[in-house]
């Protein structure tokens, strides 16, 4: 007789934030948007949103240049947004199912 038994295991790796980071700075909010959706897994409006909000925010930061303090905000906006992406993405547990069998023999 076979008896089974089915564990989950989560795990949590601090890679998929990595890699996250990685797309947020070399793509800017195009990278937030794949970051949001592919590794972090949002919904798709979700990430959207997020990738359309960081390109506003970082837009107003590049034209408020014109009156100097966007020389300021515009790193702090870009280190911001690059936290936020790091800490979604890295908070992300990947789940692996696993199911052991085992056998028993029984003498009748």
């Amino acid at each position: 007789m076979a008896n089974e038994q089915k564990t989950v295991v989560k795990m949590s790796s601090g890679s998929s934030g990595l890699f996250g980071l990685i797309l947020a700075l070399i793509f800017g909010p195009l990278g937030v948007f794949i970051s949001y959706w592919l590794i972090a897994k949002n919904s798709l409006i979700r990430s959207i949103i997020y990738g359309v909000v960081w390109f506003i925010v970082l837009a107003i930061c590049a034209v408020s240049m014109y009156i100097i303090i966007g020389f300021v905000l515009l790193p702090i906006a870009y280190i911001v947004m690059l936290v936020m992406t790091y800490k979604a993405c890295s908070a992300q547990e990947v789940e692996i199912f696993q199911t052991t069998t085992t056998e028993s023999n029984q003498a009748q």
